[in-house]
């Protein structure tokens, strides 16, 4: 009976390297799989292959959202603020500067405390302090009367409480001062009608605080630090810290967002990979040769997979006409790389004007290739001896 064939009997390494090169990345990967004869033939552990993304948590101070009609609202609520200041102000230059005389039987009354009160040189500093602090309060809850962090919101909400207290007592003290100088002054009753212009604003003022504080207490909240997820390498290669707005609540989730802004992540290189291009770069200038222009992104063949990169036995790796990888330890440095000359072949070719090194655990790629502008060539249609049509693309000078 004639023995049926079967991939698994081929016996050499580099016939089933040449056969597997021919398939794409994904499909080769679930060929061999699940089958260890195939992993063992081609001397490949997929778990070499099986590459980690990396994350850390941190906490940022978050900004608290913003729309036009909160900006509008705060402009208008600030006039109002600024008009009570600028009549408090005045007062508070009048009340300094006027010095009534009461009769000598105003000693003997029970308002001589609080006449005593108001003409205080401490109270004065203090009733000034006082407006200035009870000013920014109110403005800061007008300001975030659409949203505001927690513990912002319970602090305000208790210095409004003293405000409250303090502007409750001195509205009662006002009234004695008022009645003291109704019965008992010798000059400047003229500043009563003033002083009672004064209290009722202060009614008036106590007024607009309790609607932008019961305003205020309706808004929303807000933690002051949320927690924030900073990818930091992709498939074991170290990448510049790329912010995640997703808390990954899953893991095929995870892999979505990734696999969807995997073109933005950006190489973060070592100094010791930015020194072996600089090497490279010095010893193409000796050869006369133009400088390899540095590329940070992650190349495809790490994102996508590449076939030929698994099996491979060389170092040198061809993707295209115009485009090589060359892997080496991550220890390799020039000196080293310096004696492969296959290597040095594919480094000191002329038409090639960028290079990528990637790390990849104990790997390190180092991609050269040519990158050049379409814009800069046309497109002509030549025959080739078969007489078949192909495209080439003609630099224009």
């Amino acid at each position: 009976m004639e023995e049926k064939f079967s991939i698994t009997n081929i016996k050499s390494i580099h016939s089933l390297r040449y056969i597997f090169s021919f398939l794409e990345y994904k499909r080769f990967i679930s060929l061999i799989k699940y089958n260890k004869n195939i992993q063992q033939n081609l001397n490949i552990n997929l778990k070499d292959f099986s590459f980690n993304n990396n994350y850390i948590e941190r906490k940022r101070e978050i900004e608290l959202p913003y729309e036009w009609g909160m900006g509008l609202h705060t402009c208008v609520a600030l006039q109002i603020i600024i008009a009570f200041f600028l009549f408090f102000l005045i007062h508070y230059i009048i009340n300094c500067l006027v010095q009534i005389k009461l009769k000598e039987t105003y000693d003997k009354s029970k308002g001589k405390y609080h006449w005593d009160f108001f003409n205080s040189k401490i109270i004065r500093i203090l009733s000034f302090i006082y407006y200035i602090y009870s000013f920014y309060v109110i403005y800061h809850m007008t300001d975030h009367a659409y949203g505001d962090f927690i513990n912002k919101k319970k602090v305000f909400t208790a210095l409004f409480g003293v405000i409250i207290i303090i502007q409750c007592y001195y509205e009662y003290q006002l009234i004695f001062k008022i009645y003291s100088i109704y019965s008992f002054a010798l000059n400047g009753k003229w500043i009563i009608v003033f002083d009672v212009i004064y209290f009722i604003v202060n009614i008036l003022y106590l007024i607009f605080g309790d609607l932008t504080f019961k305003k205020y207490m309706k808004s929303k909240t807000y933690e002051k630090m949320e927690d924030f997820y900073y990818l930091v390498s992709y498939k074991d290669i170290n990448i510049q810290e790329y912010l995640l707005d997703d808390n990954f609540p899953s893991k095929n989730e995870k892999r979505e967002l990734i696999s969807s802004i995997v073109n933005h992540f950006k190489i973060d290189y070592l100094q010791s990979d930015l020194d072996l291009i600089k090497a490279i770069n010095d010893y193409r200038y000796k050869k006369n040769l133009n400088e390899l222009i540095l590329d940070n992104n992650i190349p495809e063949y790490i994102i996508k997979g590449s076939t030929e990169l698994i099996l491979s036995l060389s170092n040198v790796i061809k993707i295209s006409n115009i485009k090589y990888i060359l892997k080496f330890n991550v220890n390799d440095d020039f000196v080293f790389i310096k004696n492969d000359k296959n290597a040095m072949g594919i480094l000191l070719q002329p038409f090639f004007n960028k290079i990528n090194i990637v790390r990849q655990r104990n790997i390190k790629y180092i991609t050269v290739y040519e990158d050049f502008d379409i814009q800069n060539y046309n497109a002509i249609r030549v025959k080739d001896n078969f007489e078949d049509e192909n495209l080439v693309l003609k630099k224009i000078n």
